[in-house]
């Protein structure tokens, strides 16, 4: 009932802001969602992904090896992917 109320999703978080929002924005029915430049930051930032999957522990989940030898060849989602749950893994210290 807290996610979601009269077809609209979401509907705790919009109640909590009823007084912070527009009311045309906050009980907006189509979510609009927005790209990241995924891509960009990787190519910028590459090499902290490398630093992240010296993690300990990582092992069980990534093939370090093969993700650092095909790397290049990786799509942006996946590398993306593999990023961000290796600093999850790292700050949650599983």
């Amino acid at each position: 009932e807290y996610l979601l109320k009269n077809g609209y999703t979401k509907f705790l978080l919009r109640y909590a802001m009823k007084d912070k929002l527009p009311k045309k924005i906050l009980w907006h029915r189509q979510k609009i969602g927005f790209s990241i430049p995924k891509k960009t930051w990787l190519n910028e930032n590459n090499i902290k992904l490398f630093e992240e999957l010296n993690y300990p522990g990582l092992e069980r989940f990534f093939n370090i090896d093969y993700i650092k030898t095909n790397y290049t060849a990786m799509s942006s989602d996946l590398s993306w992917r593999i990023l961000n749950f290796a600093k999850w893994f790292r700050l949650n210290q599983c």
